[in-house]
């Protein structure tokens, strides 16, 4: 106000010097200058006033016009500003609001004149709110801010977010307060969004099995799951906001870890399948397969990593005890006298013993890895082969002694017995099929040559004239030949398996005979003509 005032009295002390200067020119002109000073002079400061009021009258027009055009201009960024501004008196009754403030209640500008505002506010909470912000504003005289819910057009409820201040005027020492308003409707649906977004990607911290944590750029621990806390034995309290490596008396100052935070990921920002193997206090050896994420996050220029674990030391145990096994059964391949094959669901081989190749005369650069038929130039493409294979093994996972006869080169005509099991692996969804091979050629010659002397034999037996019977160990009737079922009027059914004493209602069980078989052939392996007589019913 000191400033103002100093300029109002320089402008008219400026006036009033050129008011006079203006003044004496004039006379100059008019009047000589006489020896009557004193009306000369009271006509001179008439005139100066005369002036200078002039002057103060176009200066005070000019001013007008400066204030009309400033007013009108504050006016237009009032109008046209595009926030909401409202002002109020003291009850919240509008007064003035601009464009922006009538679109953001959908009514038009000249309806809310001397309407109260609280008529906009949605519930009664919300209007204490909002009375309790006009006290606020009135009592401090600074800058209040407040959000409320407000009804609009149609019912809508928007989140306006209101910035008052009082404001004083020379008409009224009451003033009036101006207050902006923005809709806050989309940030806060943002808002909720990233707290939706946030309580999901918790949950789902959560919820995995393994066992994770979420680093900061600074490899603090931001948040962890429960299964970390259970599986390395840990308490939030002692975990949250905790250096990583210091974690736990330390126990994840792991060199391996260290390299893949520290030097890895700056690199790659994906990580999978990184063991780490390590003596936990407390739980013993472990190893820990890792999975890294570093997230940055753009709009606060940091990033975060996600580390999830997966304690795998029971599984490598499961993989050595498998390897082993594998091992082992490899080596039972490899031992078994026989030639076996172990083939793939797709009837690719998969492995061979050293019999196969030496009895095939193949080599394995040759069969490992080929399909069963193309082996050895096709010479395992054989019509009984693929019977087994692709009729009866679909409905047998197991079948012995299926016979294969073939010409195979080089090694001439061969007859194979074959025992197959097909094996169904769940964990990979596919089977694998072992094939074990005999080469029976030279016992089919033994049991062809067999065949022939039994049948030798029995056609003596038949021949002879004599009744005649063949007895196992057991004393059951192996055979017998005709005239024995002429003479003594049985049938092969009622004698052929039948105990030597039970044939023909026991007429058999003689006493002479049982002396013979239980007494004298123990001792003689030889008896000719001995002689026993018996009454034969019928």
């Amino acid at each position: 106000m000191g400033i103002d005032k100093d300029k109002c009295m320089s402008a008219a002390a400026e006036m009033r010097h050129r008011a006079d200067a203006r003044m004496q020119a004039k006379k100059a002109e008019l009047h000589p200058p006489t020896i009557e000073e004193d009306p000369q002079k009271l006509y001179h400061e008439l005139e100066v006033s005369r002036i200078e009021l002039e002057m103060q009258n176009a200066e005070l027009h000019r001013t007008q016009a400066e204030l009309e055009l400033s007013r009108n201009k504050y006016a237009e960024l009032f109008d046209f500003a595009p926030v909401g501004y409202f002002t109020f008196d003291a009850r919240g009754v509008i007064r003035e609001v601009n464009f922006a403030g009538a679109r953001l209640l959908g009514i038009e500008r000249r309806l809310l004149a001397d309407k109260p505002f609280i008529s906009f506010v949605a519930d009664t909470d919300e209007r204490e709110i909002f009375v309790s912000h006009l006290e606020r504003v009135l009592q401090r005289k600074d800058m209040q801010k407040c959000e409320i819910r407000l009804t609009v057009k149609d019912e809508t409820v928007i989140h306006g977010q209101l910035q008052s201040v009082m404001v004083d005027t020379i008409e009224s020492r009451d003033g009036y307060i101006l207050c902006s308003i923005v809709d806050g409707t989309l940030g806060k649906q943002l808002e909720a969004e990233i707290q939706d977004a946030r309580e999901y990607a918790e949950n789902i911290v959560e919820t995995v099995r393994e066992p994770m944590v979420v680093l900061n750029s600074d490899l603090k621990i931001l948040t962890a799951n429960h299964n970390f806390y259970d599986a390395f034995k840990v308490t939030p309290e002692a975990t949250i906001g905790n250096f990583l490596y210091d974690l736990g008396n330390r126990q994840w100052d792991i060199p391996g870890l260290r390299v893949l935070i520290e030097e890895i990921l700056p690199n790659d920002t994906v990580i999978n399948g990184y063991e780490v193997e390590h003596d936990f206090p407390g739980i013993g050896r472990k190893t820990i397969l890792l999975n890294a994420r570093q997230i940055f996050r753009e709009n606060v220029g940091s990033h975060i990593i996600l580390l999830a674990m997966e304690d795998i030391t029971a599984r490598k145990l499961l993989e050595a005890e498998i390897q082993d096994a594998r091992e082992y059964a490899e080596n039972i391949v490899e031992t078994v006298r026989e030639p076996m094959v172990v083939l793939n669901s797709d009837l690719k081989i998969l492995t061979a013993n050293h019999n196969f190749y030496d009895a095939f005369k193949v080599t394995p650069e040759a069969t490992i890895g080929n399909f069963i038929y193309d082996l050895g130039n096709r010479q395992w493409d054989i019509p009984k082969l693929r019977v087994l294979f692709e009729k009866i093994l679909p409905h047998k996972t197991v079948l012995n002694g299926y016979e294969v006869e073939h010409d195979f080169q080089d090694i001439g005509r061969k007859t194979i017995l074959l025992n197959a099991r097909q094996i169904f692996r769940e964990n990979i969804g596919s089977r694998i099929i072992l094939l074990a091979m005999e080469d029976i050629t030279s016992r089919k010659l033994l049991e062809a040559e067999i065949q022939d002397a039994r049948e030798y034999a029995e056609n003596i037996v038949e021949t002879v004239r004599e009744p005649m019977v063949v007895l196992s160990s057991d004393l059951k009737i192996l055979t017998a030949n005709h005239n024995f079922y002429d003479t003594f009027k049985v049938t092969p059914e009622a004698t052929i398996g039948n105990f030597i004493y039970d044939l023909g209602s026991r007429q058999w069980d003689i006493p002479g005979l049982r002396i013979l078989i239980e007494e004298i052939l123990p001792l003689e392996t030889v008896i000719n003509g001995y002689e026993v007589e018996h009454d034969f019913p019928g």
